[in-house]
Parts: C-alpha cells; structure tokens; sequence
C-alpha cells in the first residue's frame, strides 16, 4: 500500500487512495518524471543534521525543558516547570563543533533543581518565507 505524504503531517499516514482525485494526479505526475509541477512540488528539503555546527549553519534553535524535577523550598516541595531556550552558539563554543545532537540530552541538567531529566526540542528555521 502506498502512503503519500502532500506536506500535511495529519494525511501523511493515510493510503494515497483515501485522498481522492488529487492522488491520482499526484501518481501521473510521480511517473511522468515532473515531480516540481503542481501537487507534487516539496518545499522541504532533506538535509541530514546531526552535529552542532549542522544546526548552527542552518539557523536552528535549541529549548531545553524540565522533565519531572522537585524544586526544594523552605516548607514544602514544587514540581520544576523550568524552560528556557539554549544558544546553539554557545553550545559549539563549551561542546564542540562535532559534538552529536543525539548525545546533547545526556549532558544537560536544570539549573534550577539540578535534574538530569531534560528535554531538548530542536527547531528548524520556517520555510515559509521560502514557499512563495
């Protein structure tokens, strides 16, 4: 069964037969080999992003967030809630140009409670100034 994706994340997982007559168009155009005509046009590109100065190059950003950390105050415990977001430029600078974004998480810990439990969302630059 074929799946297409047509830039929407939601019918990406549906059978391109489920999508109705644009699929039929979307496959003409697949097999005549015009694959940058109508419905068929990306504007994403694959890019493989896998160290620091990747990501750095590419204009992307970093948010680091807490993941079940306890903040101690004087009479009783809060859940840490702490986020904020990382300079990819300092993090080239105290890690490394070649440092592996895979490996990022492990290194972190909160500033706040000292948790090692982080979460590291990575933004890619929009390309929506690019799709007109």
């Amino acid at each position: 069964m074929l799946y297409g994706d047509q830039g929407n994340p939601e019918r990406s997982r549906l059978p391109l037969r489920s999508q109705g007559a644009r699929s039929n168009s979307f496959c003409a155009n697949a097999s005549e080999g015009s694959l940058d005509s109508g419905s068929a046009r990306s504007f994403y590109v694959l890019m493989s992003v896998e160290t620091l100065s990747d990501a750095f190059a590419a204009g992307w950003r970093v948010h680091a967030r807490c993941v079940d950390g306890v903040v101690d105050n004087t009479r009783s415990r809060a859940k840490c809630r702490y986020q904020a977001e990382l300079s990819i430029e300092t993090l080239v600078w105290t890690r490394g140009r070649n440092m592996p974004l895979a490996g990022l998480r492990e290194r972190m810990m909160c500033p706040r409670c000292g948790n090692r439990r982080v979460s590291l969302i990575f933004d890619p630059p929009s390309t929506a100034k690019f799709a007109s």
